[in-house]
């Protein structure tokens, strides 16, 4: 039985904790195949794998690491009235609480540095961008040294933290407060940021307002991480509850840790998974040039193409001596959307163009020439 100064519960022996369960179960085998889609994607159709891929893979290894300390800790006891445990049950549900919590912390700050890494890798090389992704990327690392340093030294010793019997001493409650709310706020400051790029990024594209509102919708998901990372923030109360019955006013908070996590890893895949589904209806990459603009050896001699028999007029190249320039070779970083669509955003550069007087012609051949710089 339960220690005496704990009262019978009036709902009875309520056990919560395998509907818990089975939830962080689903959640983690959605989100960790997601993740792990995304590797596939870029390793075996865009062959364009980065830091953000293989951060957000190794966020996906500790998820189910930290995931499986928390089912542990509601196995023992979370989502049950400790009014039914025995004190080795509650001391037990503490420890693997314990074990969680770190583990869970690197994992949501992997999965936001992911986030901030593909974003790295798309957004132009303009000051502004640059400082504020760096900006959070800093904070987030702060943030997270400082709550895990408080984590491993709360207590002295530290079994004293799931066996509060043990002699010894640990930081008051302004301590504990302090660690946990700075961490929250900057957690929901960097989501919102994170919102924000992709926002005044897409916004300003040279794009239909259809493609212009779909990008943003994909790149800004986030926006559920950061509802997750608010419900989270609003059940911290409990933890500075008075109550003694621990396990159960502890379990929706225990359940919104994994939630977030999951989903922060699901919304920040999703838009790297754009090549996987656009593959499928593009042809291949070196074909897909000449499909679109024609080859300059299926000229007829009217100056149109030759396609099966039949020829199509070419408006960008009126004459047979034209000669369609090379595929640009991609110096960018970053595919976002299909990997052979001519329409794909591989990287946002901001250009300025100016015309110039005196545009030359090749007099030898007649045929304009036409400047194609990579951007």
């Amino acid at each position: 039985m339960g220690p005496t100064t704990l009262t019978p519960p009036p709902d009875g022996d309520v056990i919560l904790s395998n509907h818990y369960i089975i939830g962080i179960i689903v959640m983690t085998v959605l989100a960790v195949l997601i993740a792990w889609l995304r590797m596939y994607t870029r390793i075996f159709v865009s062959g364009n794998t980065g830091w953000d891929d293989w951060t957000m893979f190794t966020a996906s290894i500790v998820t189910v690491v930290t995931n499986a300390f928390l089912m542990n800790s509601y196995r023992h006891g979370i989502g049950r009235h400790m009014y039914y445990l025995e004190p080795d049950q509650i001391s037990q549900t503490f420890k693997w609480l314990w074990a969680a919590e770190p583990t869970n912390l690197f994992a949501v700050f992997l999965v936001r540095l992911s986030i901030s890494l593909f974003f790295l890798r798309l957004v132009p090389r303009k000051k502004i961008y640059l400082r504020l992704i760096w900006g959070i990327i800093t904070a987030l690392i702060i943030s997270d040294v400082f709550v895990t340093i408080y984590y491993f030294f709360q207590c002295r010793p530290l079994r004293k933290v799931w066996e509060p019997a043990t002699p010894g001493s640990c930081f008051g409650q302004g301590v504990t407060a302090a660690a946990l709310w700075l961490y929250q706020a900057v957690s929901i400051l960097a989501d919102i940021f994170l919102l924000i790029i992709p926002v005044s990024l897409f916004w300003r594209l040279q794009v239909p307002t259809r493609t212009k509102l779909a990008l943003m919708f994909i790149c800004c998901l986030g926006v559920f991480t950061c509802v997750c990372a608010i419900v989270k923030t609003a059940l911290l109360t409990n933890f500075f509850s008075s109550k003694p019955d621990k396990t159960w006013i502890y379990a929706q908070l225990c359940l919104w840790a994994p939630m977030e996590l999951c989903v922060g890893m699901i919304c920040g895949t999703i838009p790297a998974l754009r090549p996987l589904t656009a593959s499928r209806t593009k042809v291949p990459r070196e074909q897909g040039y000449y499909e679109r603009f024609g080859s300059p050896n299926k000229l007829a001699p009217n100056g149109n193409e030759r396609t099966n028999g039949s020829s199509r007029f070419i408006p960008f190249f009126p004459t047979n001596k034209a000669k369609l320039p090379e595929p640009l070779p991609s110096t960018s970083q970053e595919r976002f959307m299909g990997a052979y669509d001519l329409k794909e955003i591989r990287r946002t550069v901001e250009v300025e163009i100016s015309n110039e007087a005196g545009a030359s012609t090749d007099e030898g051949k007649g045929a304009h020439k036409h400047d194609w710089n990579p951007v």
